[in-house]
């Protein structure tokens, strides 16, 4: 499945509802494919806001990572 590109590469208005419309079919495909295998929409549903935060969590570890990482390369620099 191929998604829609985004209009233009840099931020533009309603992007985010660009990738909302580009996103919605595979999201209902997954939905539909979760059924069949015999959970319901509403454990699929949460299940995916399970993953989106754990995901959302994750990623703003490793910011906070890069940026200490960042931090005492600099610390180094000003060391030598």
């Amino acid at each position: 499945m191929r998604l829609t590109m985004p209009r233009y590469s840099t931020p533009y208005p309603d992007r985010d509802v660009d990738c909302q419309q580009a996103l919605e079919d595979p999201f209902q495909t997954l939905l539909s494919l979760a059924e069949e295998a015999g959970w319901s929409k509403t454990e699929s549903v949460e299940a995916l806001r399970a993953l989106i935060a754990a995901h959302q969590a994750m990623e703003q570890e490793n910011m906070k990572a890069d940026l200490e990482i960042a931090q005492a390369q600099a610390d180094i620099a000003t060391k030598h």
